[in-house]
Formats: structure tokens, C-alpha cells, sequence
């Protein structure tokens, strides 16, 4: 992640409107990993055992948890402002409505917006003792969290809607102009192309983010709403954990595989 922001800030090529918001991803991505993954990996080894106590331990409770789902709200709201960026480019070609520095603005929102949404998290995240053992929740002691889930599944499964819509439009536009007899200017058909490769790649990032997550948030629900065994179960969980976190670690080769300026870079 540290590699691709230090590319972008000296090659002139990578600073777009689309590269920033790549970037943006991948600090969330670092964001997860560093502030979320450490912590889920030990509770997974100590049987979801929280093993460090007193204040250091209710901190890392919340900032974990925190971490965690600032980076999902980050990510799919990033997913959506690259999809209507790349809406915007083909069916208003000559017209640069988002701007780079608009593009800064939009991502210190959606890092804002995200954040103030997460904060619940550091109110109510906290650890509580069953037996000699300790234990790391939100839920617990959060009293409207089936409410707060609702809205955060709405985001979710709009946006993921809101984007198929979005490239749906985009693929019929594109599609349009192959046919015989429309001739496109140089610049129209550089602008087309450069559309296309990354439509092509917002749509492997959006799949495989989805992908990723799908089981996690269906144990969410489940163990939320209506319990089930075999979903709420250790091996299910364990799972669904290493896919959100493989998900961190596939992005960055999309974005090379995808990006010809990322790969010469390299």
C-alpha cells in the first residue's frame, strides 16, 4: 500500500481522479489489517478469548472493532464514487465533472461520514468476563445494534445495486459505439479505451469484494437475527474471517494487473 502512494506522488501519470480513490482503498485495506487483523487472528487461536485485560485491553477492543468496520464502510463507499466517476466519463466525455481536487474532497467525506457512522463502536465496544475468561463485544452492550446492522446491510447491498446499475448503463453506451458506421475522434476512442480497462477492473474489485465478504456478512445476519449453527459456527467463522482479510491483499495485484502506469512504475 505504502509503495503504491509513494508511486502515485511522483509519477504524474497515476494522479487521477480513479487512481485516487484506488489509493484511498488501499489505506482502508491498511487500515483493516493493521488495526483489525492482528486482533482477530488471536481470538480465533484463544477460541475468541479477549487475552489482554485492564485499559489497554478496552481500548484495543474498540479501536479493533472500529478498524474493522470503518475499513468496509470506507470500501464500498469508495466502489460506489468510482462507478459514477466512470459513469460520468463516458456519457460526459468532454465535460471533467469530478475534478482531482473534487475527488480529495469526496474521499475526506466518505472517510469522515464513515467514521462518524463507526462511532457507536468506540462508545459500546467493550470486554466483559464470562467465568476466568474474558471476552471482547459490541453487541452486548449496544442497545439498538440490530438497527445500526440495518442501515449498515442497506449501504451495502444499495451501493452493490446502485454499481451493477451504473456499469450495466455503461457497458449499453459502450456497446453503442462499436456499431458500424460510428466513428469516434482520436481522443474519444483514448477516453473509450482508458473507460473500458477500468470498468473492467472496478468490476473484478467489486466481485471479488463482495465475494469476500458475502460470508461474513451472512454470519452476520444469521448470528444477529435468526441463530444457525452450522453459519455461527468456529469453522464457518474462521472462514469468512480469512476471506475479508484475503480480500486486502488481492486488491493491490488487481490494481497492478489492471493498470499499465502501476506496473511500469514497478
Amino acid at each position: 500500500m505504502t509503495i503504491l502512494a509513494y508511486k502515485i506522488n511522483i509519477n504524474g501519470k497515476l494522479r487521477t481522479v480513479s487512481n485516487h480513490f484506488i489509493i484511498s482503498m488501499a489505506f482502508a485495506d491498511l487500515v483493516l489489517t493493521i488495526g483489525s487483523m492482528p486482533e482477530r487472528i488471536t481470538r480465533v487461536l484463544n477460541d475468541e478469548q479477549w487475552i489482554i485485560p485492564d485499559t489497554a485491553g478496552a481500548v484495543l477492543c474498540k479501536l479493533a472493532n472500529f478498524c474493522e468496520k470503518l475499513s468496509m464502510n470506507v470500501t464500498v463507499l469508495h466502489l460506489a464514487a468510482i462507478a459514477i466517476d466512470r459513469f460520468i466519463a463516458v456519457f460526459h466525455p468532454n465535460r471533467k465533472l469530478i475534478t482531482k481536487s473534487m475527488s480529495l474532497k469526496i474521499i475526506g467525506t466518505i472517510w469522515i461520514v464513515s467514521a462518524l457512522y463507526c462511532i457507536p463502536i468506540l462508545y459500546y465496544g467493550a470486554i466483559f468476563s464470562k467465568g476466568d475468561k474474558q471476552f471482547c463485544k459490541v453487541r452486548r452492550f449496544f442497545t439498538h445494534w440490530k438497527i445500526w446492522y440495518i442501515f449498515f446491510l442497506i449501504l451495502l447491498f444499495g451501493i452493490f445495486i446502485l454499481i451493477i446499475f451504473l456499469y450495466s448503463a455503461i457497458t449499453v453506451k459502450l456497446s453503442r459505439r462499436k456499431t458500424p458506421g460510428v466513428m469516434l475522434s482520436f481522443r474519444k476512442r483514448r477516453i473509450e479505451r482508458l473507460s473500458v480497462r477500468v470498468a473492467k477492473m472496478v468490476a473484478v474489485i467489486v466481485s471479488v469484494f463482495y465475494i469476500c465478504f458475502l460470508p461474513y456478512w451472512v454470519g452476520w445476519i444469521f448470528c444477529s437475527y435468526h441463530y444457525n449453527n452450522i453459519i455461527c459456527s468456529d469453522n464457518f467463522v474462521f472462514v469468512s474471517i480469512f476471506l475479508c482479510y484475503a480480500n486486502s491483499s488481492l486488491n493491490p495485484v488487481i490494481f497492478t494487473f489492471f493498470n499499465v502506469n502501476f506496473r511500469v512504475g514497478f
